[in-house]
């Protein structure tokens, strides 16, 4: 699964052109998510906004799954994968 990174190119070019950045949905799910949505009687800006919003877990949250070395988290998420919470760091 990729998405189109607005630091590039190409994601800027369709940024500038109007298109909606919806991470790394799978087309079926942008089609419902951009019907409901429509069919919510939104603003289109708000409507724009939503779709990148993750509503039901169509949409990877990609800040959920970075790792900091520098504030333990890592280690604090690697100890409790492994059930060792109880060790100290």
């Amino acid at each position: 699964a990729g998405s189109v990174e607005p630091a590039y190119a190409t994601g800027q070019s369709l940024a500038a052109a109007g298109v909606v950045a919806g991470g790394d949905m799978t087309p079926e799910a942008a089609l419902v998510k951009l019907g409901w949505l429509l069919g919510c009687g939104l603003a289109p800006e708000e409507v724009r906004r939503m779709m990148g919003t993750d509503l039901r877990g169509e949409v990877t949250n990609r800040q959920a799954q970075r790792f900091s070395l520098s504030d333990g988290g890592f280690l604090r998420r690697v100890f409790s994968a492994a059930s060792l919470e109880s060790v100290a760091l």
